[in-house]
């Protein structure tokens, strides 16, 4: 999203953000070539190194016009999708929108993620969806009937469990309060990661002990094990607006602010407000066959521990060899809807 906003900019407002992007002004930008320049192929090269290229698309919406120059260089460079917006009918524009994401993320509800005070005459919108596929080597199966999901203070509800015979490896240690299990996607790119606290803590006491920074640390003394792997079915949607963080990161002079020049995309006065990511990632939708032919993993179970997530935990999809979290949630109580 962010070499898509730069390319779009002008004057100053380009000289900042190539600044904060450590990228060198390019003179060539406007050259009609631009995209068989290095910048451009940099750019390119790195969409194409992020493990989530093929299942994110980036979104703009904007009153005005888009320049022919801005369009075909953000489509062909950064896989941009437009929608003109209508400012005069704000109400459909975002029922369109968040339709949009909700085709995306392949969602059975319609998130309500842009609001009526997002769409006006004046302002340009960016969102970028992204929904992580995780295909599994072998299939997961569903868990007999529901079982119990345990939260903080003795809550609990009851959700559907699947399970599949797998290895894991699992980070246990006698003076932290949780544990850690990595278990591979069958690309090896992305780990799923799920931290539990142990029975005795609290969800907050797992937080603060647990960091994020360590994970390698933690996979490194984890340890090798043939398990039967519980875990509820779930669905985890998350929307974020980038704007307060790359703020705090130095990033002042791009949003809020009507002197902002985007003239390489449009002629168009525009500021913008909003910089959304929608992520969402499914565990028994996404490249996960749930199996419901009953007892069918029965018979290699005998003498297999089971290793069951059946209380409050932390969700990550991590790539090893970056050292990178592409997702991050806290799940109280599983959903799939």
């Amino acid at each position: 999203m962010m070499g898509a906003i730069s390319i779009g900019l002008r004057g100053r407002s380009y000289e900042k953000m190539s600044k904060f992007l450590h990228k060198e002004l390019d003179q060539f930008i406007d050259n009609e070539a631009w995209v068989k320049s290095e910048s451009a192929k940099w750019w390119s090269k790195l969409r194409r190194k992020s493990v989530i290229e093929k299942s994110s698309e980036t979104l703009i919406i904007y009153p005005g016009q888009l320049s022919a120059h801005y369009e075909r260089i953000s489509r062909q460079i950064f896989r941009r999708l437009d929608t003109k917006m209508d400012p005069s009918n704000a109400d459909e524009s975002v029922y369109e929108i968040n339709w949009w994401i909700r085709r995306l993320v392949i969602s059975g509800n319609i998130w309500k993620v842009v609001k009526k005070s997002m769409v006006s005459e004046n302002k340009i919108l960016f969102i970028s969806t992204v929904y992580f596929q995780l295909p599994w080597k072998s299939e997961f199966y569903k868990y007999g009937e529901n079982q119990l999901f345990w939260g903080d203070n003795e809550e609990f509800s009851k959700v559907e469990m699947i399970c599949q015979l797998d290895e894991v490896r699992v980070y246990i240690q006698p003076k932290d309060n949780f544990k850690v299990i990595f278990k591979r996607a069958f690309t090896g790119v992305l780990s799923l990661v799920i931290v539990v606290r142990d029975y005795a803590y609290s969800t907050d006491e797992m937080l603060n002990s647990f960091k994020v920074e360590q994970l390698p640390t933690y996979l490194d003394q984890s340890q090798k094990d043939f398990v039967k792997f519980v875990l509820p079915k779930l669905k985890i949607p998350v929307s974020y607006d980038f704007v307060p963080a790359l703020n705090k990161l130095g990033l002042t002079d791009i949003f809020y602010r009507s002197d902002t020049d985007f003239g390489r995309m449009t002629n168009h006065s525009v500021m913008m407000e909003n910089l959304i990511q929608v992520s969402s990632v499914s565990v028994d939708l996404f490249g996960i066959n749930s199996y419901t032919g009953g007892d069918a993993a029965t018979s290699a179970e005998s003498g297999v521990d089971e290793l069951r997530v059946d209380r409050t935990f932390l969700f990550l999809l991590y790539s090893i060899t970056e050292n990178l979290v592409h997702f991050s949630a806290l799940v109280n109580k599983p959903t799939v809807g």
